[in-house]
């Protein structure tokens, strides 16, 4: 293709060259603006985010500082004028939502500056700018709501770890989400993320400057963006996610000294095959670039800096791109970035490589052909390789006062040029790189006089980031790993689930991973590390809760919850087992002084499970149950010693509870052995459980304990006198001994006034042993059986809780109560007095999520199907239904009235 002549008209309006002096390093050509300094808005806790109102204007007049993040809502506008100076504080971000809206007009003589308030700053000194749009990318969940405009099927959305919760995404490629033009962001952690923005928003004419990480980050969308000068950022430009949009004037110049890449651009967000894959895939045209990415041997990256890297299966169209001196020219990476190279979806055409190192990485891919150094060498595409640098730019390397047009006459100036497509941002620049040449009339570069130079910067200090990383349904998580996403800072959680990480100042973004089985990692959390000092975040897990954790307890006449409003107890308290201060009985839901995440409930006394893996005791203690060294009622919780507890089981007198690595503590009662110590004497304190494997879960009967290991094997121990444990035999144990008839079960669970016990197998079949004279077995007979029999039923089970001489499950499929056993006060729920020596389903159309069974009652936690605002179905847990006598409050509804089936509960409480 010919090289086009440069018509001095067209030059000067595309590229905004003008006939003036040279530029200097002192004189940028903006016009100060007296200011004074104007506190915008405060933010007191690190992380939250403080809404702007429905319009806001920023003003020259005054600077701008940002205290702490800001959020842009939905329907509103951030006006920022031109010549505005912006300064944020460590951990400070602008964040526009979806459908909110940013205009940020500044002019070639009054660029709009925003920076940091440290002095002397550093790169991450503050977050950056984040913009947020409705168009489509290639990760996430379906997009809600669905863009009125158009409908692509399979819209997707998902959240930015640092604006969270705010999501992005969505069917509207055209999005518009306002104009940033003449924008300089200096020092930033991100210069600026334009995430699913829409070709409808206005980018142009935008410096990125010492960025700690991408000066420019685009995922997925449309967005054109043209005339971006990225300065001495980490990597100065990447594209993810699905980007299918436009740029052209591209002109990238990193420190010699510390750099990561050039530019990246990917498809997947992460770099497994699948999201390598994802559509809609990135596909972006990309002309007129300059890439100064020469790096030196102090360089970190030295060994593997490269220019410009195409990975996770990008597509794209490359066209008049200039490598200055880089140490690799071009990294292609991946099956799938090379099967769009040899498909034609990605072309590198009419590109010009000068005093390159090495032209590629050299390094090969399974099923990954792609020859870099011949690519860049292919005179058919015209492409030209250069072996000398020497003579081509005017002023390359001044990071200070940097000139990037080509010499005329030299030849980069001379090389062979496409013309860029008409239309959309494009604009004529039928030349290689960034910037044309001088020619005549001592024309500027187009990045002259609104830029700002790129000096050293100062040293990143460091700071600490800790906290503890827990699940609200399990508590705390040792030996979990934690990273930092940016650095690879890695360390690994100790046995309190305390974690610590020293990191440059700035956002910390941490990914926890080796969680425990049947947990999903989680999405990745960002926090603010403060320079010389310490921040506290707590990292959440959400690991389904542990086989035989409780939410809901009964014991004899009480019951306790945990809910959305906290943890409560009522009905008796004879011996301070509400754990409310008092010995009064209350017929209505009591507030426990402290929260949980699990309870459980004896026959008149309760613990619970805190967050921190504490575990705390409150009711009837004289035989030493609440494990605080005395045998005194408490009506408070009182703590136990030991721990972190994973896992807290309550017996009739006696209490268990399992370290998060498996080893189980038992105190209280003892004299048939079920504190299995290997003695009958009683303890006021935690004593381990003798001569046991590791367990994975425990329960307690009324003076007999069981375990499930991490087979799944039972083992049982105290107790034997119906056959409770299981063993074969009616010989009491104090250690524990392995439940015969070689089941593995899933869940296991007895009761604090109970001499039976169940398992639950993998297909929802229960076996149960012990006592049967009321039929709680649910064998069909009132015979005890000292070795597990099938509970006799066509359903599959789960959710299994047994009273005291009666038991209780879920139906799977649908989600009935259905119990067994005794059934002289109706806690069966059919509407009857009968006893049931098989599964008999309780008389209520409501469906259930959880069940438990006290003395001579029972209860179950509703569940219903709701329309959640993305159109999904999600299901909501929400009532307490009990049945059964109510004597002394145990319904938690202000009476004391029986109920021979289903009614409701706890009142006022939603139960989690």
């Amino acid at each position: 293709m010919q090289r086009l002549p440069l018509i001095a008209s067209l030059v000067a309006m595309a590229f905004h060259t003008t006939t003036m002096p040279e530029p200097t390093a002192s004189a940028p050509h903006s016009r100060p603006r007296p200011r004074s300094t104007v506190v915008v808005q405060h933010v007191g806790t690190a992380g939250k985010l403080t809404p702007l109102p429905t319009s806001v204007r920023w003003s020259a007049a005054a600077t701008i500082q940002l205290d702490g993040p800001v959020v842009v809502t939905s329907g509103s506008t951030l006006r920022i004028e031109a010549g505005t100076r912006i300064e944020g504080r460590v951990g400070a971000y602008i964040i526009i939502q979806r459908n909110a809206r940013i205009e940020a007009t500044g002019t070639l003589f009054e660029p709009i500056v925003m920076t940091c308030t440290t002095t002397p700053a550093f790169p991450g000194c503050w977050g950056g700018v984040i913009v947020l749009g409705n168009a489509r990318i290639n990760t996430g969940t379906l997009t809600s709501p669905v863009s009125p405009r158009s409908a692509p099927s399979g819209c997707l959305e998902t959240v930015d770890p640092v604006a969270s919760p705010a999501r992005y995404g969505g069917c509207n490629d055209a999005d518009d989400s306002g104009i940033l033009t003449y924008l300089r962001v200096e020092h930033a952690e991100r210069g600026l993320h334009l995430a699913a923005i829409g070709r409808g928003t206005v980018v142009h004419d935008i410096q990125a400057n010492r960025s700690r990480n991408e000066g420019a980050l685009i995922t997925g969308g449309t967005a054109g963006v043209h005339n971006l000068f990225l300065t001495a950022n980490g990597t100065a430009l990447r594209w993810t996610g699905g980007w299918r949009g436009d740029a052209q004037f591209v002109a990238v110049q990193q420190d010699i000294i510390r750099f990561a890449a050039g530019i990246i651009g990917q498809n997947g967000t992460s770099g497994t095959t699948t999201a390598a894959d994802a559509l809609p895939r990135s596909n972006p045209r990309l002309y007129n670039v300059t890439v100064l990415a020469q790096s030196d041997p102090a360089n970190s990256s030295h060994a593997t800096a490269r220019a410009l890297v195409l990975e996770r299966g990008t597509g794209g169209t490359i066209r008049n791109l200039f490598f200055y001196a880089p140490h690799i020219a071009l990294d292609i990476a991946g099956t799938s970035t090379c099967a769009q190279l040899n498909a034609g979806a990605l072309t590198l055409r009419h590109i010009v490589t000068a005093g390159a190192t090495s032209l590629g990485s050299g390094a090969t891919s399974a099923g990954c052909s792609v020859n870099e150094s011949a690519l860049l060498a292919n005179s058919g595409d015209d492409n030209t390789v250069l072996s000398s640098v020497s003579g081509l730019l005017k002023s390359e390397n001044d990071l200070l006062l940097p000139d990037l047009r080509p010499i005329t006459g030299a030849p980069l100036a001379l090389a062979v040029a496409a013309t860029p497509p008409t239309g959309g941002i494009f604009m004529p620049g039928a030349f290689v790189g960034a910037i044309p040449e001088a020619g005549l009339g001592n024309r500027i570069p187009w990045f002259s006089g609104w830029t700002s130079p790129a000096p050293t910067p100062a040293p990143i200090p460091t700071g600490s980031i800790a906290g503890v990383v827990r699940s609200p349904l399990r508590g705390i998580l040792g030996g979990t790993a934690v990273t930092d996403v940016t650095t690879g800072t890695s360390t690994t959680a100790d046995a309190s689930g305390r974690y610590s990480l020293t990191l440059p100042a700035g956002t910390a973004l941490l990914d926890v991973s080796a969680v425990p089985a049947g947990c999903p990692e989680p999405a990745t959390r960002a926090g603010t590390v403060l320079p010389n000092g310490s921040t506290t975040l707590d990292l959440l897990v959400d690991c389904p809760p542990l086989p035989g954790t409780q939410r809901i307890a009964a014991g004899a006449g009480f019951a306790c919850a945990v809910a959305d409003q906290g943890t409560f107890c009522w009905g008796d308290n004879s011996f301070g087992q509400l754990g409310n201060g008092t010995t009064t009985a209350s017929l209505l839901p009591s507030p426990v002084s402290t929260d949980f995440t699990s309870l459980a409930v004896g026959s008149s006394h309760a613990c619970g499970l805190e967050p921190n893996g504490n575990v705390r005791c409150w009711g009837r203690g004289n035989s030493g149950q609440l494990g605080d060294g005395s045998m005194s009622d408490r009506p408070t919780p009182v703590t136990t010693s030991g721990g972190p507890y994973a896992l807290v089981a309550t017996g009739g007198a006696h209490t268990c509870a399992m370290t998060v690595d498996g080893r189980v503590f038992c105190w209280g009662a003892n004299e048939s052995g079920q504190l299995g110590i290997g003695s009958t004497s009683a303890a006021t304190s935690p004593q381990q459980v003798t001569g046991a494997p590791t367990f994975a879960t425990i329960t307690a009967g009324r003076s007999h304990t069981c375990a499930l290991d991490l087979t799944g094997a039972a083992w049982c121990w105290g107790a034997n006198d119906n056959g409770q444990l299981g063993d074969g035999t009616t010989t009491d144990r104090v250690r524990p001994v392995a439940v015969t008839g070689g089941n593995f079960f899933q869940a296991i669970a007895t009761g604090g006034s109970a001499n039976h016990a169940c398992g639950t197998n993998l297909a929802g079949a229960v076996r149960c042993w012990g006592s049967n004279q009321f039929g709680q077995l649910g064998s069909g007979t009132a015979m005890s059986s000292a070795s597990p029999i099938a509970v006799i039923t066509s359903e599959a089970l789960k959710e299994v809780a047994v009273g005291d001489v009666h038991t209780c499950a879920i139906a799977e499929r649908t989600s009935q109560s259905l119990c067994w056993g005794a059934n002289n006060f109706g806690q069966i729920g059919d509407g009857t007095t009968t006893n049931r020596p098989t599964p008999a389903a309780a008389n209520a159309s409501a469906r259930f999520s959880r069940t438990m069974g006290g003395e001579e009652f029972s209860c179950a936690v509703t569940f219903g199907a709701v329309t959640g605002e993305d159109n999904t179905i999600v299901v909501s847990r929400r009532s307490l239904l009990c049945w059964g006598r109510n004597t002394t409050g145990q319904f938690g509804r202000g009476t004391i009235t029986s109920a021979l089936t289903p009614t409701a509960a706890a009142t006022g409480l939603t139960i989690r």
